[in-house]
């Protein structure tokens, strides 16, 4: 039996697996928003992390959540389709955002109140 990784959406075997690098995006919202040791935390979040691209229709996909065709010894072919939970990074990172901008909401007013 010939099992082969293929892209659960075209089915096709022509596939790329790269790793993913910094998120310039969420480290520059991190930077403005918390100064620049939170934006390195924020951009470095999901470094290093696997991505699977289809060269075919351009799909991506992490390890384990792709589908794989199996032939069996007879020429029959099986498609099975694998799921993976979802990251909740992203929930992470706004609500740690929000948290912040509370925080300093309540510094500023602070600051600007005499009676302290």
């Amino acid at each position: 039996m010939k099992e082969h990784i293929i892209c659960p959406k075209c089915h096709s075997d022509q596939i790329s697996a790269n790793q993913k690098g910094f998120n310039s995006s969420a480290g520059g919202l991190g930077m403005l928003t918390g100064g620049a040791l939170t934006g390195m935390a924020y951009g470095n979040l999901g470094s290093g992390k696997i991505i699977i691209t289809c060269l075919k229709c351009g799909n991506k996909f992490e390890p384990g959540s792709g589908a794989i065709k199996t032939i069996g010894e007879d020429g029959k072919e099986n498609i099975v389709y694998q799921t993976k939970p979802k990251s909740n990074a992203k929930v992470v990172i706004i609500v740690s955002l929000l948290i912040f901008l509370v925080l300093f909401i309540l510094f500023c007013y602070w600051v600007i109140t005499p009676s302290h």
